[in-house]
């Protein structure tokens, strides 16, 4: 369900122009799947939060990769708590994602 967002970052490279890419992917597909909308807007701002951290200084790779792999943990455990179907465990995954972007952005 949200692959198509790692697939931008990997096409794009994994830099500040792959996360702008992916964040207006991500505000794309909140419009076209209102039942997704609050998950892909979660990733949208978390991907433009990255841009504002990191638009213009030099980005290191362990930190690209860091943040790849962050999403990527995230994005998997909301495609898990979508294909069980069940709205509690939905909205569980995105207050646990809510919270570990709220951290991240915070420091």
């Amino acid at each position: 369900m949200f692959d198509s967002i790692l697939e931008t970052l990997t096409k794009h490279g994994k830099g500040s122009h792959a996360y702008r890419a992916a964040a207006r992917l991500a505000y794309e597909k909140a419009r076209d799947c209102p039942d997704q909308a609050a998950a892909f807007f979660l990733i949208a701002t978390y991907a433009e939060a990255f841009v504002e951290r990191n638009e213009r200084m030099p980005l290191l790779s362990n930190d690209s990769e860091n943040s790849y792999n962050q999403l990527k943990s995230n994005l998997d455990t909301l495609n898990a708590a979508y294909a069980a179907g069940d709205p509690a465990k939905i909205l569980a995954a995105l207050n646990t994602i809510s919270v570990s972007y709220a951290e991240t952005m915070a420091d």
